[in-house]
């Protein structure tokens, strides 16, 4: 059974689950209504600080949603969300058939599906977060498949959303071997990628923020002040916590890994996990949302089967 064929068998369970989550995400988050309110429409307007001002995909194009169907902007916002998370489930699906069968794709992405739950902490629910998940889970399964025209369309659309979109680019080029061919490809790539993140600043205006947080984040590691409730204290510590499996499970399986794995745990684990101390704030989980799908593939290898095949070795 093909992956598509494969996906198009089980995409009803994964409209069952994102169905789930989606419950989870509305129903337990603060301030869910400033998603499809004031920010999106303050992004549209170009009147969002940056650097929301600057994530301009998922704003838009809810807004689009909004006008085309002419719903009620609170069922628009449920129905973007779900289906963004069917997308989400359908990529992780199409990118983790790559090396096992759909039964373990199928367990691989509902566990994806229960570490996303992790990102709800601590933030209100941001209309990119979910575009993010999808389009990092896309480009992942492009990368896997050598689908280079697939994933030159995801990572412009990623870069249109988040700045995060660069880590997509840094796992392409580590993914495979350092060849001519490849250098011009990823050099070509990531022209595309800077050509969104400076038209955006030259079409929307240049707006100057400080975005160093390292000195924050080194206290939030040492925990909240002792009158936050215990989960709340250890809120910077969630994103080690989403990442530990795949470092676990990377290190006493890496030489069952195909080599896009090892390099997207040896590189892109760590440039993310710097980057995101030094410039994000470490208290939100959902900025380490683009590593789920690294760390699914990661558990599903290392729990499969030893004399199992992959489909292909990158």
């Amino acid at each position: 059974m093909t992956a598509v064929a494969g996906l198009r068998f089980v995409l009803p369970l994964y409209m069952v689950a994102a169905v789930a989550i989606g419950f989870v995400d509305y129903r337990s988050r603060a301030h869910v209504d400033r998603g499809f309110g004031a920010y999106s429409q303050g992004v549209v307007a170009n009147t969002e600080e940056p650097p929301g001002k600057y994530r301009v995909l998922a704003p838009f194009v809810f807004e689009e949603v909004v006008h085309l169907t002419g719903w009620d902007r609170r069922i628009a916002w449920v129905a973007f969300r779900w289906g963004l998370l069917v997308a989400a489930f359908a990529g992780l699906h199409v990118f983790l058939s790559t090396w096992a069968p759909a039964a373990a794709a199928v367990g691989g992405t509902l566990g994806a599906g229960v570490l996303l739950l992790l990102t709800f902490t601590n933030s209100w629910p941001h209309p990119d977060h979910f575009v993010e998940f999808a389009l990092t889970a896309a480009g992942a399964a492009a990368i896997a498949r050598r689908a280079d025209g697939w994933f030159t369309l995801w990572l412009i659309l990623a870069a249109l959303n988040r700045e995060t979109s660069a880590f997509l680019l840094l796992w392409y080029a580590a993914a495979r071997p350092t060849t001519r061919a490849h250098l011009v490809r990823t050099a070509l790539l990531g022209a595309g990628w800077a050509a969104v993140y400076f038209g955006l600043r030259a079409w929307r205006g240049v707006a100057w923020y400080d975005p160093w947080q390292l000195n924050r984040n080194l206290d939030f590691l040492g925990l909240l002040p002792a009158d936050f409730d215990p989960y709340a204290r250890a809120y910077a510590w969630f994103g080690l916590v989403l990442i530990a499996p795949a470092v676990w499970f990377g290190i006493r399986s890496w030489h069952r890994l195909p080599r896009m794995l090892q390099t997207g745990l040896a590189v892109v684990v760590p440039s993310f996990f710097v980057t995101a101390l030094c410039f994000s704030s470490l208290v939100e989980a959902r900025i380490f949302t683009p590593l789920i799908p690294l760390v699914a593939a990661i558990i599903m290898l290392a729990l499969k089967p030893a004399d199992s095949s992959t489909v292909e070795d990158l």
